[in-house]
């Protein structure tokens, strides 16, 4: 946060505004001064004075429509405390529905196994908002954060691997696209669901973990499956290019990696009460959290541009009225 950082970078097109004012000073420079001689008689000292008086004027109104610029930019740079007052969660399920899923070492499956946990934290955490992203070779938000209820148990109970049609697994474009999910400075907590066997076939870049520390979002890992692993059957056993059957396995040390590196806790199926430990979990982290009651964000420098702002332009009427002053040659 102790980076220069641009709030409306959209807003950078209003820099054609002071480039415009110069421009047409410049333009303007030969024909004012060449009034203004007529008027008041060829002189080398006014002469002087009218070039000096014009680039101030002038340049003080460009200065002052600049800074009026780079504040609507919303420019920050360094820390500032903020008084936190952050109440209700938000919730993001990362759903795995790639074919492994259909594995059933865990009983009746890991896919509905998986479903079964999400559909119950929906009826123990009354005052959260959810969100369920999808992903096999590639990641979807299938429904944005809501507290309808009705239309997440609809989803979660009907979804299968056949909603997505990419093929292999890719675990990173679900968490990254889980990042989406929730609003900027919306004033809750937000956590990371995970359900997933952790088979991937992409490598786990840092970078994705990093923005998961960065916003202060934890990863709740659960850990779908054995590590003895088992066939897929959809509905014959698959079978990989060579020619064998595929055996899945839980990937638990990738699962407790995501968890660890976010903050977050890992949970494994062998566990009979994984519902209820997850519910805990959370609700330890939500009432962790509302103990802080200060927080630094960025620090806006609006105002620094927009006094700047008021001084150039004071300093460009003080020039307009300033009288002047004629010297006898």
């Amino acid at each position: 946060m102790n980076l220069l950082q641009v709030q409306h970078p959209s807003n950078a097109i209003l820099f054609g505004i002071p480039l415009l004012a110069a421009f047409l000073a410049i333009l303007g420079f030969s024909r004012s001064q060449k009034n203004f001689l007529s008027l008041a008689g060829p002189s080398e000292s006014l002469e002087r004075q009218f070039f000096h008086r014009y680039i101030l004027r002038e340049g003080t109104f460009v200065l002052s429509l600049l800074s009026i610029v780079l504040a609507s930019l919303g420019i920050t740079w360094g820390t500032v405390p903020v008084e936190e007052d952050r109440t209700g969660l938000d919730v993001v399920f990362v759903l795995d529905i790639s074919r492994s899923m259909l594995a059933r070492d865990v009983s009746p499956s890991r896919l509905e196994y998986a479903k079964t946990v999400a559909l119950s934290l929906l009826d123990t955490l009354a005052d959260a908002r959810f969100s369920v992203v999808t992903y096999k070779g590639t990641a979807i938000r299938a429904i944005p954060l809501t507290e309808d209820r009705e239309v997440l148990e609809n989803f979660l109970r009907n979804v299968t691997p056949s909603f997505l049609q990419s093929k292999g697994t890719n675990l990173s474009l679900g968490l990254q696209e889980a990042t989406k999910c929730f609003p900027p400075e919306s004033g809750r907590h937000g956590v990371v669901i995970l359900l997933s066997d952790g088979e991937t076939q992409e490598s786990m870049p840092s970078s994705v973990l990093g923005v998961y520390r960065k916003q202060g979002i934890p990863v709740f890992s659960v850990g779908i499956g054995t590590v003895e692993g088992t066939v897929i059957t959809d509905p014959t056993p698959i079978r990989g290019k060579d020619g064998k059957v595929v055996v899945s396995k839980l990937n638990r040390s990738l699962l407790q990696k995501v968890a660890e590196d976010t903050g977050g806790v890992y949970l494994e199926v062998g566990n009979l009460l994984v519902h209820r430990v997850l519910w805990e979990e959370l609700t330890k982290f939500r009432t962790d959290r509302e103990r802080v009651k200060v927080r630094m964000v960025g620090a806006e420098r609006h105002d620094l541009f927009l006094l700047l702002a008021l001084i150039f332009l004071l300093i460009h009427i003080g020039v307009r009225v300033l009288p002047w002053r004629f010297e006898k040659e």
